[in-house]
């Protein structure tokens, strides 16, 4: 961690770290808001967990990875039943894209992507956060790196 922001870095395989002490409580919608940059072409991201992994990394999961590639923000989500994504989808952006303000907000049952102040999609909430805690982690793939300048959040 540097004065201004935090750096993790993947060797040859996806780094995943989760914060489990500290969470945000939430009963309804939300907002969590990050500025992201990758130094490669390969994914660097925030994931968001409403329920952490019991047994193999995606055993009783629930989780939402947001995130940058090239042009676009990368949404992925699990629901803990396989360990198969339920939901894979880019959404382009125009602008910066490294770094990129990245906002991920919950409103009723649906997901709203935002990028550099500017809706670039939805998503169908498939129930990620019904027991009420979102724990923040990274999701960065081999040889990259993900820089979080800031991160922010606010409940309803």
């Amino acid at each position: 961690m540097t004065d201004s922001a935090l750096i993790v870095s993947a060797g040859d395989t996806y780094v995943t770290p989760i914060n489990r002490e500290t969470y945000l409580n939430v009963c309804g919608d939300f907002a969590i808001s990050a500025k992201l940059a990758t130094n490669t072409q390969e994914f660097g991201g925030i994931s968001f967990f409403g329920a952490l992994p019991q047994g193999d990394w995606w055993q009783g999961i629930k989780r939402m990875d947001v995130g940058l590639v090239p042009g676009q923000v990368a949404v992925t989500i699990w629901t803990g039943a396989s360990q198969n994504a339920v939901m894979s989808q880019g959404f382009r952006f125009i602008g910066s894209s490294s770094p990129a303000q990245v906002e991920l907000r919950k409103v009723g049952g649906q997901f709203i992507i935002r990028v550099n102040e500017q809706e670039v999609g939805r998503v169908a909430d498939p129930g990620l956060f019904e027991g009420g805690n979102v724990y923040l982690g990274a999701n960065i793939a081999p040889h990259n790196q993900l820089t979080i300048y800031d991160i922010a959040a606010a409940t309803a």
